[in-house]
């Protein structure tokens, strides 16, 4: 069983206090566990379809906090995607490109950052149509680690 948790799905133009704008066809979904701090308990990650092969992620690493994460106060979250992450990223077969992110220092993981991949495709692909239990179906399907 999963521990309980929660999704924001920001829509294009919608930006919390990030360091660049979303553009109209992009979507940032960010995730945490209840197991706040712990590794692998939360993750954001930002994108598009791609119109190709799936891109190079492109996610700057900014540095500057997350202020309004999920995660408050138990943990730094930073904007950015580390190397470890980001070769996570790259590794999923789907056609996105992804171009922010913001990571934990104690609380991300390679598993959250894949299996956010495949959760952001999904928002990307329905244009932000899903239901809750679509999200949920996601989330149960694609265990986060």
């Amino acid at each position: 069983m999963l521990p309980r948790s929660e999704f924001r799905i920001f829509l294009p133009r919608e930006v919390p206090d990030a360091p660049l704008t979303l553009v109209e066809d992009e979507y940032l979904v960010e995730w945490r566990s209840d197991r706040i701090g712990h590794p692998g308990s939360y993750g954001c990650l930002g994108g598009r379809l791609a119109t190709g092969s799936p891109a190079p992620v492109h996610a700057a690493r900014d540095g500057s906090p997350f202020l309004t994460s999920l995660a408050g106060s138990a943990d730094t979250v930073l904007w950015g995607l580390p190397d470890e992450y980001r070769a996570a990223v790259d590794g999923v077969p789907l056609r996105l490109t992804i171009t922010r992110a913001a990571h934990g220092e104690a609380s991300s993981s390679l598993g959250v950052f894949r299996d956010l991949a495949h959760v952001l495709w999904l928002v990307c692909s329905t244009q932000n149509t899903v239901t809750d239990g679509q999200i949920e179906a996601a989330r149960e399907g694609i265990p986060f680690r």
